[in-house]
């Protein structure tokens, strides 16, 4: 946009920079880019499939621990030949 030259007068890499480069810039809508914006910190705040599934699995570890020591202590707890010392020791 600085000078008026012609096409012809300048070196054939410098015309293929600036026909390539040289674009004028769109007009954009400032709620139109926030709205942009928006919908990415939607996706973005979305969970990953993997980690999601990873966080499945955890649980579903934590919950079968949670199963196991609650039979454990019910099997403890149902005892009937020791003593309440006993059985806390061993729920501990």
């Amino acid at each position: 946009y600085a000078f008026d030259e012609e096409p012809d007068e300048l070196p054939d890499w410098f015309a293929d920079n600036e026909q390539k480069f040289r674009r004028r810039p769109l007009p954009f809508d400032p709620a139109m880019v926030a709205e942009f914006r928006q919908r990415w910190k939607e996706i973005n705040a979305r969970p990953i499939k993997k980690i999601a599934e990873a966080k499945a699995r955890k649980k579903r570890r934590q919950l079968k621990k949670l199963e196991q020591a609650k039979k454990k202590a019910e099997a403890v707890v149902n005892t009937v030949d020791i003593s309440e010392r006993e059985k806390m020791a061993q729920m501990r």
